[in-house]
């Protein structure tokens, strides 16, 4: 593996461990439920971030930030250039996962 694409899978390691840590500040401040609707929160793209909202939100944030890197990882083999076996429509079925 060449010394960027370590760099960079280290970076997401510490980028989902990050997650593991926003979780628990949601789970410790009860802010689980703290906005009803998902993508959005409470109808806005980003929402005002007071109470519970912000532990809740700031965690989406997070997970997405995680999830992309995450794909541009998955996305890279141990060369560093791009798969061949990633197409464009394994990409869209992916991203439409969480809309089940």
């Amino acid at each position: 593996m060449n010394q960027g694409l370590n760099r960079f899978a280290i970076l997401v390691a510490c980028a989902t461990f990050f997650l593991i840590i926003a979780g628990a500040l949601v789970t410790s401040h009860d802010a689980g439920l703290a906005t009803s609707d998902w993508p959005l929160s409470n109808g806005q793209l980003f929402p005002k971030m007071v109470g519970n909202l912000f532990w809740e939100h700031g965690h989406r944030m997070v997970a997405t930030t995680v999830g992309l890197l995450t794909r541009c990882r998955a996305e890279r083999d141990d060369d560093g250039k791009r798969t061949t076996d990633v197409s464009k429509n394994q990409f869209s079925r992916q991203m439409l996962v969480p809309c089940r």
